[in-house]
Order: structure tokens, then C-alpha cells, then sequence
């Protein structure tokens, strides 16, 4: 299981783990800002921020 964190207080230090995205142009490494959900039509798609 992959487990990302993206918390300004865990353990009382910030953490926003990086990651791999998969781009148009190629792969993509960045850092996660926010991770959050979005509720449209009665769905649920989970999203990054990065």
C-alpha cells in the first residue's frame, strides 16, 4: 500500500511528500501541496495538489 502524507503538523514538523506523475511531455517529479476530495454528480473523485 502507498500511503502519501501532506500535513503541515505531523509530528510536529511539516511534511509533503514527493511523488511521480505521469505527464504529456514525461514523467513529472513534485511535491504534494494538498491532497483533498471532490463530489460531482453524486461522485467522488480523490485529487493532489501539486
Amino acid at each position: 500500500t502507498d500511503i502519501l502524507r501532506c500535513s503541515p503538523d505531523f509530528n510536529h514538523c511539516p511534511r509533503y511528500d514527493f511523488v511521480l506523475a505521469q505527464m504529456e511531455v514525461g514523467p513529472l517529479f513534485a511535491q504534494l501541496v494538498m491532497i483533498f476530495k471532490c463530489n460531482v454528480c453524486r461522485k467522488t473523485f480523490p485529487l493532489m495538489l501539486i
